[in-house]
């Protein structure tokens, strides 16, 4: 089911305003070793890795320090229950999708259209592949039902819409906030965009891409739902000619775009985002947050606990060449 809207409705809504979000003065940047991790998959370095050493390597799970105002206690991810993936035909919600199911979590991975999706998928056990749309409300009551938690990896399927952002960005994030009120969820982790609080980004050329995604986090914030969004910054793949080389680095809202903030000069992995998204499911410094990541030639591999743990710490990433 989807949405049909007017050119009016969209203006109505733009200039009536939205309730102020929640200011986080939370800096990131490299952290010191952190304590060695159990053996594990990590997503960027293939199916197996040797446990943590001391100095910083890409995404895998590690303990955090506890950071000023935040709880030290990190909850285990089993006990998060099942997670909701929406979007989880797109490149950055399979590799969720992927990412949990090798760590045993129950996921069901929602998507438009089943039949092209399960491809991208992994078939095992645990992971339930199911018909959903953020713009049917009534389809988010019944899945969100009985979970734990959610990561929204939507977009519009085609920018040839001029109302697919308002539809998918900004209405379907309204539904899914209500829904996961609604169900009693634990978290929702929401995947946006650089540049989404920038009206004049270049990529608001399309039909107003990121003012409809600003709008809807500001709908996941205003949920009473413990949130983290994640803005990361252009998103590639491993093996591409545009795979980034060097570690995640990350900041509060507004640190990556056009001056005066920091120009991005990295893009970053889907699966790095996914890991993040995964990590923010139960570190209490990704506690309502919103963090910027982009990865930075010269700079460190690093860990999704590193990342958080240097947001919460308020470690500020290098501004690099401008």
């Amino acid at each position: 089911m989807s949405l049909t809207i007017s050119p009016s409705l969209c203006r109505q809504r733009l200039s009536a305003g939205f309730a102020s979000p929640r200011n986080l003065s939370l800096r990131a940047y490299p952290s010191r070793s952190s304590p060695a991790a159990p053996t594990r998959r990590d997503p960027f370095k293939g199916p197996s890795m040797a446990p943590a050493s001391t100095s910083p390597t890409r995404m895998n799970a590690s303990p955090t320090k506890e950071a000023p105002g935040r709880s030290a206690a990190k909850t285990p991810l089993a006990s998060v229950g099942r997670v909701v993936v929406l979007g989880a035909g797109g490149g950055v919600g399979s590799a969720v999708v992927t990412q949990l199911a090798e760590q045993g979590v129950p996921v069901t991975a929602v998507v438009r259209d089943v039949s092209r999706a399960k491809d991208k998928l992994p078939s095992r056990e645990g992971v339930q592949v199911s018909l959903g749309d953020v713009t049917d409300s009534a389809s988010l009551t019944s899945l969100l039902q009985g979970a734990g938690a959610v990561i929204v990896a939507t977009g519009p399927s085609s920018l040839k819409n001029p109302f697919g952002p308002y539809n998918v960005d900004y209405n379907g994030n309204v539904n899914v906030a209500k829904a996961a009120a609604n169900a009693g969820l634990k978290k929702i982790v929401m995947v946006s965009s650089i540049g989404a609080e920038d009206w004049f980004f270049f990529l608001n050329l399309f039909w107003g891409i990121l003012i409809w995604k600003r709008q809807g986090e500001k709908a996941i914030q205003s949920s009473g739902v413990d949130y983290t969004i994640i803005r990361p910054g252009g998103l590639t793949n491993e093996g591409s000619q545009r795979a980034p080389k060097g570690g995640v680095v990350a900041g509060p809202a507004n640190t990556y775009g056009r001056a005066p903030r920091i120009k991005p000069t990295g893009s970053i992995l889907r699966s790095q985002v996914a890991a993040l998204a995964i990590e923010a499911l139960t570190n209490p410094a990704a506690s309502n947050v919103i963090l910027e990541a982009v990865t930075q030639e010269g700079e460190p591999e690093r860990t999704a606990a590193q990342v958080l743990e240097d947001l919460a710490a308020g470690k500020l990433p290098p501004r690099g060449e401008e």
